[in-house]
């Protein structure tokens, strides 16, 4: 079984929020001028009707920790299709995009090394055709025109000319280029200039020693390419072993109105100009500005420190700076190990490690930003989007200090027989904490988890037959007292029951099947509380969970019905939108509602109750914590929590 979804779990905290809100308007008869305003109590129940996807998601949650921990961890890490690494902030790139990007990259210093070539081809035959000066007793001082040729033609105007060095026997060769009929999106002029020692004869190329290449191109449409070539040393020649630089800038890049430049430079060792494709090369750093001062940088070295060649270990790093607007991020950083294959080849890299540190704005519970932190190792490299069937993972995430959450440990590790363990540690603003330790054992995996309050969890799973339980034992005193969670997992498929029992010795409980489907799971399932009892439907794919319920019991006089979608956003939150209905009950009560969560469970919203032909609106805002507000426009509010 492989990628249950994990797109309901922000469901769990929208039911609670919306519960509690929809109960505190009972009673508010100010919420309209009619006599027989909405019923509020009504309308919670009908809208948390909604929380058997929640109880869904935590059996199917519970059901991937069992039988996929790995899977389920390196979901995260973005070694599989196009997940992300981090979805706390949508943004930087996977790895396979960074593979991708330092292939491009090499492939793009070639291409600037192929152009340097050409030029310094087209100079040492300037050089040699122009014809020779005598300079007799004259003087020759730096910056000299030595010999021009101009051009005048029908598409360009330009020159080629040689000028003397500031040293003696060092000659600079330029080129210049106009284009007065270029059209759109065409090049409008170019520059470049050589630097070379002639060794005293000018005529003889075969001993001339190349000091520095530049290249400049203007576009019609303001898109400025800047290049260059030098020693590493900053001066002396570019020798064929020894390391240089090469610098590619654009400004203003066409068809990317986004960014504001973008620069490419790429340490090597050059080669035989007049050879193409003869390059080593030993680093490159690719970075992109944006017009809001955002920037990301991409870099790779060998793991050695030496030449990057066909099958090297590299390492590569990525750094994104978010925007000086941006009020909650301000960096994200990974780093990733691996074997760079043929390096024209991104898809057959291969990951040896991964890490991100992602930094955001804020001050957690030590004085320090706020920061999330993860690494993995897997056991064998693995290639892109393949998942591994082993490795380690350690994470490190540390909340800002105003949160109810403060701090996560989790450490995973695993072995491609299956053997291994899992410890989770939490600690919270009130001095309370969770810790959860499971354990993979020839088959058998075992559950213990001490919850804050009391509360404490054990379960089981075996791997040969699928089945699972899970016991949670309550506090002294909770009503219900216990809840037990059970099931089978097999490949593509999860029967599962969840049950509460109450001191009263009644149980509540939901039973539900899941089969996985092309594009995600499909789930149905049913529902009962106390006398009533419903059904439901959940499909799930893409970040995206669609569902409904119905509830009808003509004795009663409830024909109750509903609808939701629960939509992940980039960073951590979810939209949730939903409607129910009761044709039987009094009134004819609706209720809409549209809700936000940001990543930390904070959030705000709209929610309409309709009954009796009158209409309320409530504004809803509510913290991390679930306490909040809600607001009915005119200027009566009521507390959540």
């Amino acid at each position: 079984m492989k990628q249950i979804p994990t797109s309901l779990r922000p469901l769990s905290l929208a039911i609670l929020v919306l519960g509690l809100s929809l109960l505190g308007l009972t009673g508010c008869d100010h919420v309209t001028p009619s006599e027989e305003p909405p019923s509020g109590e009504l309308a919670a129940s009908m809208a948390t009707s909604a929380q058997a996807a929640a109880t869904v998601d935590q059996n199917l949650e519970l059901a991937e920790l069992f039988s996929e921990p790995m899977a389920s961890s390196v979901d995260d890490l973005g070694l599989n299709g196009d997940t992300e690494f981090d979805p706390w902030s949508g943004e930087g790139v996977n790895f396979p995009e960074l593979s991708l990007i330092g292939a491009m990259g090499y492939r793009g210093a070639a291409q600037l090394q192929v152009s340097a070539a050409q030029s310094v081809r087209s100079g040492r035959r300037a050089t040699r055709e122009l014809p020779q000066i005598e300079w007799g007793g004259f003087g020759r001082a730096e910056g000299d025109t030595l010999d021009v040729e101009y051009f005048d033609t029908a598409d360009s105007t330009g020159l080629n000319a040689v000028i003397e060095g500031a040293e003696p026997e060092m000659i600079r060769y330029v080129m210049i280029r106009q284009y007065p009929n270029a059209g759109p999106l065409q090049i409008s002029a170019r520059d470049s200039e050589i630097l070379f020692d002639t060794q005293g004869t000018m005529e003889d190329n075969a001993d001339d020693e190349i000091h520095r290449i530049d290249v400049r191109e203007e576009w019609t449409n303001g898109q400025v390419v800047t290049g260059e070539i030098m020693p590493e040393s900053g001066s002396g020649p570019l020798l064929p072993d020894a390391v240089a630089v090469a610098v590619h800038r654009t400004e203003q890049p066409m068809w990317m109105p986004l960014k504001a430049w973008f620069q490419s430079t790429v340490r090597l060792e050059p080669g035989d100009f007049e050879t193409d494709g003869d390059e080593v090369f030993h680093s490159f750093e690719n970075v992109v500005h944006y017009i809001n001062d955002a920037e990301e940088s991409a870099s790779i070295v060998a793991a050695d420190a030496g030449a990057i060649t066909d099958g090297s270990d590299v390492v590569v790093t990525a750094l994104f700076t978010a925007a000086p607007d941006n009020d909650w991020l301000e960096s994200i950083e990974d780093e990733i190990h691996a074997n760079m294959g043929q390096m024209d080849d991104p898809e057959d890299d291969l990951l040896q490690q991964i890490g991100r540190v992602s930094t955001f704005d804020g001050v957690d519970m030590n004085g320090d930003p706020p920061s999330a932190s993860a690494t993995f190792v897997p056991e064998n490299p693995v290639g892109v989007g393949e998942e591994p069937c082993g490795g380690s993972l350690d994470e490190d995430v540390f909340y800002p200090a105003d949160w109810w959450v403060l701090s996560l440990e989790r450490e995973l590790t695993i072995t491609c027989e299956g053997n291994g363990s899992l410890h989770v540690h939490m600690e919270f603003a009130d001095g309370s904490y969770l810790d959860r330790t499971i354990t993979w054992d020839d088959g058998i995996a075992t559950l213990d988890e001490t919850r804050p309050n009391g509360v404490v969890v054990e379960g089981s799973w075996n791997e040969t037959t699928g089945e699972y339980a899970v016991t949670t034992t309550f506090a002294s005193g909770n009503d219900p007292w216990q809840r037990v969670q059970s099931g089978t997992i097999t490949e593509g498929h999860v029967d599962a029951r969840d049950e509460f029992f109450w001191a009263d010795e009644h149980d509540d409980y939901t039973e539900f099947t899941a089969d996985e489907t092309e594009g995600g799971w499909s789930i149905s399932g049913t529902r009962v509380e106390g006398s009533f009892g419903e059904t439901f439907t959940l499909t799930g794919s893409d970040g995206e969970l669609s569902g409904s319920w119905d509830k009808v019991d003509q004795d009663n006089g409830i024909d109750a019905h509903g609808t939701f979608t629960l939509t992940e956003l980039e960073g951590g939150g979810a939209h949730l939108v939903f409607n129910a209905y009761d044709t039987l009950a009094e009134g004819d009560p609706e209720i809409d509602g549209d809700l936000w969560y940001e990543p930390d469970g904070s959030g705000h919203g709209t929610v309409v109750i309709s009954q009796y032909g009158n209409t309320a609106t409530y504004e809803i805002t509510w913290g991390p914590d679930g306490e909040g507000s809600l607001s009915d426009g005119q200027g009566n509010t009521v507390p959540l929590g």
